[in-house]
């Protein structure tokens, strides 16, 4: 569909392969937002908020598409183990709502004050979990930018959030991104880095849980690597995590496998299987953003070309 625009930040409707959405960062792009198999082109920024989205997640009812906003920006290092470093000069979160092609804000979520990004709904969508770290001026105070990991609670019939925040993750000395929650909603996955909002460039960023009964840390060792550990989702069942990793060989990302028992302990995770062995090892191209879904995406390829470049 494009050789040279990035279309990585997507997000499917409960695992269905017929209701996702997905960014073409091309010329003409937009927000792609497929319901039922029929494909739509959305510009967010002229729907009130001025904004376009950026990380989204689908809200299990179908009904809202929570997303955040983010002003990113990218600096390269000459001498420095972690090639690219990524940050936002601002990020905010918007919700929009898909039937009436709205987008709804709160203010407390869009404050020069602080960063939101990487919203996540809990299983049931009463509950919001988000990233958030105070403001900071960057890239020169870059590495004093610790996120957190925050909730609230969520009336998805009325579409309002409510009004207490509650702390989940607190960063001490630690930054965390990309939230995602158990199907059964006993864990809290997320990566844990030493600062910033873009661990995918840091090798000590690794995979980290904890347990949302009683907030205690699950040992995770087993799933972590010398380098990069990061994107991440759930399996529908909650039995199972793919994740990206550059611990092959320090540069491309590539996709594993591990199996959580009823005790909440991870096995040894796997490289995903492929139809060709060396596919893993030949492929120059990175795998981000690993999604488990129940069944083959069947809507074509032509359908979707036509409504990027529309």
């Amino acid at each position: 569909m494009t050789e040279k625009g990035c279309v990585n930040c997507h997000s499917f409707c409960n695992y269905s392969p017929t209701d996702f959405m997905f960014h073409a960062r091309t010329t003409p792009g937009g927000t792609i937002i497929i319901k039922n198999n029929q494909p739509i082109k959305v510009q967010l920024s002229q729907l009130g908020s001025s904004k376009e989205g950026t990380y989204p997640h689908w809200h299990p009812s179908g009904k809202y598409i929570i997303f955040s906003t983010n002003a990113t920006r990218q600096s390269f290092y000459s001498r420095n183990p972690n090639l690219i470093e990524v940050y936002d000069l601002e990020s905010d979160l918007i919700l929009y709502d898909p039937v009436r092609n709205t987008v709804i804000t709160d203010p407390r979520f869009n404050s020069p004050e602080s960063f939101e990004t990487f919203p996540a709904w809990a299983p049931d969508g009463k509950r919001l979990y988000y990233c958030t770290a105070p403001a900071k001026q960057l890239p020169k105070r870059l590495r004093e930018v610790k996120y957190s990991i925050c909730s609230v609670s969520f009336d998805p019939d009325s579409g309002s959030f409510g009004e207490t925040i509650d702390t989940i993750y607190t960063a001490h000395n630690k930054s965390a991104s990309f939230p995602r929650i158990s199907p059964d909603n006993q864990y809290l996955l997320f990566t844990e880095s030493d600062y910033a909002t873009f661990p995918i460039w840091h090798k000590e960023a690794d995979l980290k849980m904890i347990s949302l009964q009683d907030s205690a840390s699950v040992n995770t060792d087993i799933l972590n690597s010398p380098d990069v550990e990061s994107y991440h989702s759930w399996s529908s069942n909650g039995k199972w995590i793919i994740f990206s990793s550059r611990r092959l060989d320090g540069l491309y990302t590539r996709f594993f496998i591990a199996h959580l028992n009823k005790n909440g302990k991870f096995s040894k995770p796997f490289l995903l299987p492929q139809k060709d062995p060396d596919e893993n090892n030949l492929r120059m191209k990175s795998f981000n953003i690993p999604e488990f879904i129940k069944d083959k995406i069947t809507i074509t390829r032509s359908q979707l070309d036509h409504t990027v470049t529309d």
